[in-house]
């Protein structure tokens, strides 16, 4: 069995072989916010919490900094018997994201597997995104609603509201006001008076939307005489007969 002691009762003759194997270190160093962990629970390295010290209050963490800093570096050292297999698994701290693996791990992939066979050095690096706010103010008249939503469902807002993404993301905007209320139009990174707007966010953003009452116009035929009449905008154009717009 594993273990460095062995208790052996003796009622008659007993033969016992004892195997000793290499060792070898394997240096995690993580660059950013973030976790490595094995899938055997035997290493957990990350810059999220305090070290933890061991029964002779020994920090067993080297190159530790404060760990409110995202741009934080962490070496964790374990050894591993010559030949055993190690699995990995980043995941990626709170508003980070996990670039990839380098040294005896590569790529991209959160999971990573080795041999140990020798001294191993992996390094799994982090970053923190750069985020910009996309400021919506709702402009209206007395006793108007109206409402903003985008298609990821991560703004959906009655009021003025500010939401945070990640630079070169491209939100898609759309208006709805109330039953009877009519949605005027955009200012702003948005304009046009299209209810859907698309807004790329790489700088904060300000974008407004206008609402107000929707009016009914009623335009009644009287006498005998022919007549036209056309709108400006072309949203009326009748020819003489009973209307309403």
């Amino acid at each position: 069995e594993q273990g460095s002691h062995c208790v052996v009762s003796m009622p008659y003759h007993r033969e016992v072989t004892a195997i000793f194997s290499p060792v070898f270190p394997v240096s995690v160093v993580i660059k950013g916010n973030g976790v490595v962990k094995s899938k055997d629970s035997t290493l957990n390295c990350n810059t999220l919490v305090e070290p933890i010290k061991n029964e002779k209050g020994i920090v067993t963490v080297v190159d530790y900094q404060n760990t409110f800093n995202k741009n934080i570096t962490r070496t964790c050292i374990m050894n591993y018997i010559r030949g055993s297999l190690l699995d990995l698994v980043a995941t990626a701290g709170p508003d980070s994201e996990f670039v990839g693996w380098q040294g005896n791990c590569i790529g991209k992939q959160s999971s990573c597997s080795t041999v140990i066979d020798g001294p191993r050095t992996i390094s799994a690096e982090f970053i923190t995104p750069q985020k910009y706010k996309l400021n919506l103010s709702i402009k209206t008249e007395d006793g108007v609603k109206g409402s903003v939503s985008s298609s990821d469902g991560r703004l959906n807002c009655g009021n003025d509201c500010v939401v945070s993404f990640v630079n070169g993301t491209v939100v898609r905007l759309t208006a709805t006001p109330e039953k009877f209320r009519l949605f005027r139009g955009w200012e702003g990174a948005c304009t046009g008076k299209s209810p859907t707007c698309i807004v790329t966010l790489n700088s904060d953003t300000q974008v407004t939307a206008k609402f107000s009452w929707y009016y009914s116009l009623t335009i009644k035929k009287s006498g005998v005489a022919s007549a036209h009449i056309l709108s400006s905008d072309l949203s009326l154009n009748d020819c003489g007969q009973d209307s309403s717009k």
